[in-house]
């Protein structure tokens, strides 16, 4: 399930939760929901390719005007792009470089990276259809961590750098529902935020209760301790889009059409076959997928007040990429008349 992300805002542009102006041409929320599931693999054509060109470049140069306003020491940045550069999966063969956010296309392109280095076997693939194998730990060993800082950092300049990035409050209704929300087949989870959330920000111990932090304890809980998990840590913290410049940034509300074009440009149609079958069909998260009316559903409980904390958390996300401020307006509406004990907000 993706959001679909507006056009770019200027950083001045007050989000759409300080504002009681409704977003035009919009009458439900299925309005602003896209679901992408279909994935083909049709050769991209040329005339196909130009504009997806086109978004690419304004995106960088978006980002890199954005960056410009605030820029980094030599010694601060180099130590950026050191860690960025640590946490890529690179491909000297296919010349391409990867850095993952995770809960954002991260299985569909470490599935990809393992078939391209040859280790997607039967053996491995049932191996991580029982849980028995993590396809992250499969791909790293694949793509092991170079000591040599110079060679690595030679490698990524040289090769195609690309990533993949979703709503940020999208992305965060993902990780909640697939890491925190069931405790079962996820209790490494549970032990490390679950049960601490719970502690924090439950005041009233029942015991007929889950044992799992609601939606609303977990937002809470990233807003308030800011510590982040790699399922949630900010886009600009995991992959540094200020001090590595990616030639192409793919948004999962146009995915499909996407990486179409960066297989094609990368030459990889062999390695997508199994991966495109696999992974629009069977989610791995035990919630299920995230839907238009699950989202409906989550944020309706979530305080306007507290949506505010978490946009001006992840506002540099917001800013870099574009993403639509305006995209749960009406649910964070509705959550004030739930707040409000089923009354309008004065």
């Amino acid at each position: 399930m993706c959001l679909i992300l507006g056009p770019q805002h200027s950083s001045t542009v007050l989000p759409w939760f300080f504002d009681n102006t409704p977003p035009h041409n919009v009458s439900s929320l299925s309005d602003l929901i896209n679901v992408t599931e279909s994935y083909t693999d049709e050769t991209t054509t040329q005339i196909q390719m130009e504009p997806v060109e086109k978004t690419m470049a304004e995106r960088r140069q978006s980002i890199q005007r954005i960056c410009g306003n605030t820029p980094l020491s030599p010694f601060m940045a180099e130590a950026k792009l050191v860690k960025t550069i640590q946490r890529m999966y690179i491909s000297r063969k296919y010349n391409v470089a990867y850095c993952p956010i995770f809960k954002a296309g991260s299985s569909s392109w470490l599935e990809v990276f393992a078939n391209m280095a040859g280790v997607l076997t039967e053996r491995n693939r049932k191996l991580i259809a029982r849980g028995k194998l993590q396809l992250n730990n499969l791909a790293r060993k694949a793509y092991p961590k170079n000591k040599n800082i110079s060679e690595e950092k030679n490698a990524v300049m040289s090769a195609t750098r690309f990533i993949i990035v979703r709503h940020p409050f999208e992305r965060l209704l993902s990780a909640y529902r697939d890491k925190l929300e069931n405790r079962a087949r996820r209790e490494y989870y549970y032990n490390r935020y679950g049960r601490h959330i719970v502690q924090f920000y439950r005041t009233h111990k029942d015991s007929t209760e889950r044992p799992e932090p609601t939606f609303h304890e977990f937002l809470s809980y990233v807003s308030d301790k800011q510590r982040f998990d790699e399922h949630w840590r900010p886009y600009h913290l995991e992959c540094s889009p200020c001090v590595l410049d990616y030639q192409v940034i793919i948004k999962m509300e146009s995915m499909d059409s996407e990486e179409k074009y960066l297989v094609n440009k990368l030459g990889l149609e062999s390695f997508v076959t199994y991966s495109a079958l696999s992974r629009r069909h069977k989610n791995t998260n035990p919630s299920g997928r995230t839907g238009s009316e699950s989202a409906m559903k989550y944020y309706a409980q979530v305080p306007r007040e507290l949506m505010q904390k978490l946009y001006k958390l992840y506002s540099l996300d917001f800013t870099l990429f574009g993403s639509s401020k305006q995209i749960l307006w009406r649910v964070a509406d509705r959550a004030d008349i739930v707040s409000n004990g089923g009354k309008l907000p004065a």
